[in-house]
């Protein structure tokens, strides 16, 4: 007897899943205009809301990193000219004629890219901010984990750590998933997901995170109270494969504590387990904007912020998570006889970049220009909330960009519209300037 069950996306062949990565990535590469691509992640260039601690600020760390970036990406894309073709097609590339010389080539240059980006990277996995306000309120019970995305280096690294301290007031801790090169970075995105294979960043981060979920106070109770984990670009992927482990070796109580918010999510999925998976997005959505039913998750409190022209956004999430019929992206989740689970509700704002600092919580959390306080109006969060969008695919955008859904139920509002703000969905809109939640 033939089974009606359905396969989830992530779970098909490899070898399929590359395909599709493969082509996808070509869809939205070679596009036009052509800073629709790979440099919408940088685009727009100015200004420079944050300061220093924006990415590109023309500062002697920023500029540095920038530089070497640049050295990889031609080595690399040289390295990949010579190899590719030989190993595509069997034919021998000078000087690459004998094996022992190709095997040698390729283990020397990785090993070499492996330490010129130490550079990069330096030395250390773990990192704290260090940015800290006498008149700021400690929240001792509270531990927050930040996971970084592609090409971050020490210095973006702790630029990140320090712009998400100001902007929630709070300590934060880092868990440096190091850069190899933008190039050999997105292979490494490719390979985790598509394969679901653990890099030591997953397996280190893991391990963090788990003594972080069983460390105890001197009470012998459970030491944090919250823990929050905030994922970037490449840092979404492995802190969903991180959460899919922890989901099979952990007991629920321990796990119900974790929030998750996302930035340009660049995850084939993004599980948390008690709803049950369903063949149509819409009966699915409703699911998981029930209350009730959202109780019954493990992780209670899952967020996505995706920008609609962020390169990497278009990769990840706003590909594989269902969205409506007509937008500008494929609705990978209808493909026959498969069905995607993507837990969280998704803020999706209509701009552009990638980085984290300057793309993402100066647009979704703009702060002040002495960077003291986030400001409690800016474009997107004080924007009307788009209600028909919210309820029917648990998306929180704004009433304006209704156009980019092209969803006819969506376009006008007979009643006159919605009566609330986007940030009154965003649980992650309460944590700024140190507040918390009600519950």
């Amino acid at each position: 007897m033939k089974s009606s069950s359905q396969s989830l996306i992530y779970t098909e062949s490899p070898a399929k899943l590359a395909l599709q990565d493969l082509l996808l990535f070509i869809r939205i590469t070679f596009v036009w205009p052509p800073a629709a691509g790979i440099p919408s992640t940088i685009f727009p260039f100015f200004p420079f809301f944050s300061g220093s601690l924006d990415e590109l600020y023309p500062s002697y760390g920023n500029l540095k990193a920038v530089f070497l970036h640049l050295i990889l990406i031609v080595l690399q894309s040289l390295f990949l000219i010579t190899l590719i073709p030989s190993i595509l097609f069997g034919i021998p590339i000078l000087p690459l004629l004998w094996t022992p010389v190709c095997v040698g080539w390729v283990f020397g240059f990785i090993l070499a890219n492996r330490y010129f980006c130490i550079l990069l990277n330096g030395t250390k996995r773990h990192y704290q901010s260090q940015i800290w306000r006498e008149d700021w309120q400690e929240h001792d019970d509270e531990r927050w984990i930040f996971i970084n995305g592609v090409a971050v280096g020490d210095h973006w690294m702790q630029s990140n750590l320090d712009k998400i301290a100001l902007t929630f007031r709070r300590r934060v801790h880092g868990i440096h998933n190091q850069t190899r090169g933008i190039i050999f970075d997105v292979i490494e995105c490719i390979i985790q997901r598509t394969f679901g294979y653990a890099t030591p960043d997953i397996r280190i981060a893991y391990k963090d995170l788990l003594d972080t979920i069983e460390e105890q106070g001197e009470d012998g109770k459970s030491r944090w109270k919250k823990i929050v984990l905030i994922l970037h670009s490449q840092g979404a992927i492995e802190g969903g494969l991180v959460l899919d482990w922890l989901f099979a070796s952990v007991e629920r109580s321990l796990l119900e504590r974790i929030e998750v918010y996302t930035f340009g999510c660049a995850a084939n999925h993004f599980n948390s387990p008690g709803s049950e998976a369903k063949s149509t997005f819409r009966r699915y959505a409703n699911q998981l904007t029930n209350e009730k039913q959202s109780e019954q998750r493990v992780i209670k409190h899952i967020e996505h912020y995706a920008n609609l022209k962020d390169y990497v956004s278009l990769f990840g999430i706003l590909h594989f998570r269902p969205i409506p019929h007509g937008a500008q992206h494929v609705d990978a989740y209808e493909r026959k006889g498969t069905v995607n689970i993507y837990v969280g509700r998704l803020f999706a704002r209509k701009g552009g970049g990638h980085q984290m600092n300057r793309n993402y919580l100066d647009s979704y959390f703009a702060m002040d220009p002495e960077l003291k306080e986030v400001l409690e109006d800016n474009d997107f969060m004080s924007s009307e909330l788009n209600e028909e969008l919210l309820g029917e695919y648990d998306i929180a955008s704004r009433m304006s960009e209704h156009d980019t859904w092209a969803s006819p139920r969506n376009a006008t509002n007979e009643e006159g519209g919605s009566t609330r703000q986007v940030k009154s969905a965003s649980r992650l809109w309460c944590y700024r300037n140190g507040g918390s939640p009600d519950a």
